[in-house]
């Protein structure tokens, strides 16, 4: 006697104590037939097969399973490094708009707007001021629009120096020379902080400083 024989037509499983010689009939494929020796052995092959397939069949799963913990995790640090690449992208275009949006004003000197039908004298805004060309940014620090001559200049004159703080700079291109007319804070000698104008001639091939002025208010 056996414990299960298996079908010798489809190879279906069926469990039981059986004998040699016993007449059965398969349920699944409805064949009748005689166990014999054979039919023991068959079932021994089968249910090995059934576990090794059904072995495989979890290992896959759990591969799968770990696939698919490894994608998340990759879609993670994806999102993360996207998030870092906007932030530097953010940083550079700022940096940009800095370098490139340099703007440094003028007052004129008679009053009168540009014709409309010049072409070459830069566009002016309502209050007559402009926006700095790039032969301006040679004298004109891009970030705030200063020029380091007058600084350095009104800086040395200065009873405190460290207190200075630049407010606005706008200047007149008067073509070899700039008409420079900045704005600053600073402490005067009573440890007051107080706002001064001064005016200067700028000699651009030279980068000379002559007729400096402070402006009385």
């Amino acid at each position: 006697m056996a414990k299960g024989i298996a079908c010798p037509k489809c190879r279906t499983l069926i469990e039981g104590d059986f004998s040699i010689g016993e007449t059965l009939k398969c349920s699944s494929c409805h064949l009748s037939f005689d166990v014999g020796y054979n039919d023991f052995q068959r079932y021994q092959v089968v249910k090995q097969e059934q576990q090794r397939e059904l072995l495989k069949q979890q290992q896959k799963k759990e591969q799968e399973k770990v696939n698919q913990q490894q994608y998340e995790i990759n879609l993670q640090n994806e999102s993360k490094v996207k998030k870092i690449t906007r932030k530097i992208l953010y940083v550079i275009g700022a940096l940009i708009l800095v370098s490139f949006g340099f703007k440094a004003c003028f007052w004129p000197t008679d009053g009168s707007a540009p014709s409309s039908q010049s072409t070459s004298a830069p566009e002016r805004n309502a209050d007559g001021t402009r926006e700095g060309t790039q032969d301006d940014a040679k004298y004109f620090s891009s970030w705030d629009g200063s020029n380091s001559e007058l600084v350095s200049y009104v800086k040395q004159g200065m009873k405190d120096p460290s207190s200075f703080e630049h407010v606005e700079t706008r200047f007149s291109d008067k073509g070899d020379h700039y008409r420079i007319l900045m704005t600053f804070r600073g402490k005067n000698s009573f440890n007051a902080v107080v706002t001064q104008q001064v005016t200067a001639s700028l000699v651009k091939a030279s980068r000379t400083l002559s007729d400096v002025h402070e402006v009385n208010k």
